[in-house]
């Protein structure tokens, strides 16, 4: 920083659009970037920049009040409170007002500043992690860590990875299930790393960091408040050790039509940090990206299904094969007079940590006839193997069951497509149009 004269009194700058340091003997002090919204910044501490009142900000060492043209500096219980000129968004104070106000010199008025130690400028994007520049929030850099909580207590964290998902990858303690997002739904997982920077040990859980989404539609959509570990998608409450790291997610669950160009992480006291997404997000793996939307942000409701491939639900699915029959169903009932059976049959697979529980009314099949009509609709479940209905039972862990579905086909109807929900899954469609 170089001191220079205004109207003969020598002055020193104070950026708008970074951060500089000072150094007089043993006094220091951080000036920082100005928020458009908030017309006082407070600087607290040594280093660190916060948008709340000085009132509120512990250790305040100097604030600046842009609105009102003035800067208060506070050293060991001394006051100094001068005027500021804002010329081209930088605003100056006299060198010598503040350092006769702090009782460090009796005036350096027509004098050359030293600065001793000077610290490069630095960005509002500079990241603010303990023990380096100590910044109350600003933009956030994917990769980067900050510190949320200062002081004793603190927390570290940095965002890793962000990606759209329409998976089952929720695993609910309470009831030993995995869970899949709805089907008009989808969630962002915002993967994570998170340090306990601090000398003692430190419990957090997810409800020890917000996140909060700002959708396309500009609403403010909270996280579920948990974190998960990854791979075995237990919602995770640990007591870190001094210097312990751990991977986690958490998860933003938003409507399947809405992009999310902003988040926000704080901790719920005074560090904020604001991410633009805009291009960040892993887009929805095929086949439920609508291919319309070129971000692959917007989720299908009916996605194009496959043969041999499995499917997210609360048990998977994977379709196995489709079939027409006129026999007789085993319960004696016939299909309509010149029609016939449509059998789908399917395979679902327990991928939770814990038995789940399938019974026959989990699933519907539905066809689309060649007016492109959904006709006809049959909301139950059979063994494949044996003339039976699917009875309740729980599959272990990595367990599969084949079971099948069927719905009458009138005389003149041609199928064209045939859909299956199961288990609180999107709709699977599949095409059939080549089937005689």
């Amino acid at each position: 920083m170089n001191a220079k004269k205004l109207g003969g009194t020598l002055v020193f700058a104070l950026t708008l659009a970074a951060a500089i340091a000072l150094a007089q003997g043993t006094y220091k002090v951080v000036f920082g970037s100005k928020s458009s919204s908030v017309a006082g910044i407070t600087v607290t501490g040594k280093l660190a920049l916060s948008s709340k009142p000085l009132a509120a900000a512990l250790g305040a060492s100097v604030s600046l009040d842009f609105a009102g043209k003035a800067a208060t500096f506070t050293r060991n219980a001394k006051t100094a409170k001068v005027a500021v000129t804002i010329q081209k968004d930088i605003a100056y104070a006299s060198v010598a007002v503040v350092v006769k106000g702090l009782g460090l010199a009796s005036s350096l008025a027509g004098t050359t500043v030293t600065i001793t130690n000077p610290t490069p400028a630095m960005p509002m994007t500079a990241p603010s992690v303990q023990g380096a520049s100590q910044l109350s929030g600003g933009e956030g850099v994917l990769g980067q860590t900050y510190t949320l909580f200062r002081g004793e207590g603190a927390l570290n964290y940095s965002i890793t990875k962000l990606e759209w998902s329409v998976g089952n990858y929720l695993y609910d303690s309470p009831s030993k299930n995995d869970y899949i997002v709805a089907p008009d739904k989808k969630a962002l997982v915002i993967s994570l790393t998170i340090q306990n920077p601090n000398k003692t040990e430190r419990s957090v859980d997810g409800s020890s960091i917000r996140f909060t989404g700002v959708d396309s539609k500009n609403s403010n959509v909270s996280g579920d408040g948990y974190w998960y570990e990854q791979g075995t998608l237990r919602p995770v409450s640990l007591s870190l050790k001094p210097a312990q790291k751990v991977v986690v997610f958490t998860r933003i669950v938003v409507d399947g039509d809405v992009s999310l160009p902003k988040l926000i992480v704080d901790d719920s006291n005074n560090a904020v940090w604001r991410y633009d997404l805009r291009g960040k997000i892993a887009p929805l793996p095929t086949p439920f990206a609508d291919p319309t939307v070129t971000d692959g942000s917007s989720a299908l409701t009916v996605f194009p299904a496959q043969i041999g491939v499995y499917y997210p639900a609360v048990t998977n699915f994977r379709l196995d094969k489709v079939i027409y029959s006129t026999e007789p169903w085993f319960d004696g009932s016939a299909p309509p007079e010149g029609g016939r059976w449509l059998v789908l049959y399917f395979t679902v697979k327990n991928i939770a940590k814990a038995p789940t529980g399938i019974y026959g009314g989990y699933g519907a099949i539905s066809f689309i006839d060649q007016d492109r009509i959904e006709s006809r609709k049959s909301d139950w479940i059979y063994r494949a193997s044996r003339d039976a209905n699917l009875e309740s039972i729980d599959l272990q862990y990595n367990q599969e069951v084949q079971v099948r579905a069927l719905i009458d086909v009138p005389s003149g109807v041609q199928p064209k497509k045939v859909r299956l929900v199961w288990q609180g899954s999107r709709t699977a469609e599949l095409d059939i149009s080549n089937l005689n």
